[in-house]
């Protein structure tokens, strides 16, 4: 009798473990729940951005010519300047773009703008050799 009742226990551990974990869900945040980082930022120069796989929250971009995989948390206010910024560069005759990226996690991109005339005149001129 005392083994069913072990067994029993057993089940019932098992199975609140199961129910425990399947409600654990990642909360989404709305739009207006964004978030802003105030952390100093690094610009890494002129890059050849490329978006590359969206899960959850986040964007993953390569930036060549850096082999490194860069990414967006969607969760930030900047972040879809960040990727509309990306698009329209790859869209365009001319995709290259200025990055910043975080000091303390230099893998998450912090701000992405237009090139500048100086990076402009160097992609024209490598382009001609």
């Amino acid at each position: 009798m005392e083994r069913k009742a072990i067994i029993h226990h057993i089940y019932l551990v098992a199975l609140l473990g199961v129910f425990s974990l399947t409600s654990c869900e990642k909360e989404r945040n709305d739009v207006s729940e964004k978030r802003v980082k105030k952390e100093s930022m690094v610009d890494i120069g002129a890059r050849f951005p490329e978006l590359r796989d969206s899960r959850n929250d986040t964007v993953y971009v390569a930036l060549y010519p850096s082999a490194m995989l860069y990414l967006i948390d969607k969760g930030l206010v900047q972040s879809q300047a960040n990727i509309d910024a990306i698009k329209k560069a790859m869209s365009q005759q001319l995709p290259i773009v200025r990055v910043k990226v975080y000091e303390g996690n230099p893998c998450e991109i912090a701000e992405v703008y237009p090139p500048t005339e100086e990076d402009i005149a160097r992609y024209k001129e490598s382009l001609q050799e």
